[in-house]
């Protein structure tokens, strides 16, 4: 079965107003859009993490199916931890 995992991550984040480069400078300092993405841990690859947050029930991973699934890009994670699941 799938690892149950928290991942917090940084998300791109759009500005839709006028600034100056002066003003960027603000946010650039704060964490711009702050995520915690909790979910089955599906497929990892050198770029990102597949967390599903619903898998079908199977025997093997080959005959599970996964929906809801975040590919979250691996360089915007902060932390990265496995959750204990009892059954």
């Amino acid at each position: 079965m799938f690892r149950v995992v928290r991942i917090t991550w940084v998300d791109a984040m759009a500005i839709n107003e006028w600034k100056t480069a002066s003003e960027l400078k603000k946010d650039e300092q704060s964490d711009a859009a702050p995520c915690v993405s909790i979910g089955f841990l599906i497929k990892t690859t050198k770029q990102f993490y597949y967390v599903a947050n619903t898998v079908s029930a199977g025997e093997t991973e080959e005959e599970i199916v996964s929906n809801g699934i975040m590919m979250i890009p691996r360089k915007w994670v902060k932390s990265f931890t496995e959750l204990e699941i009892p059954d």
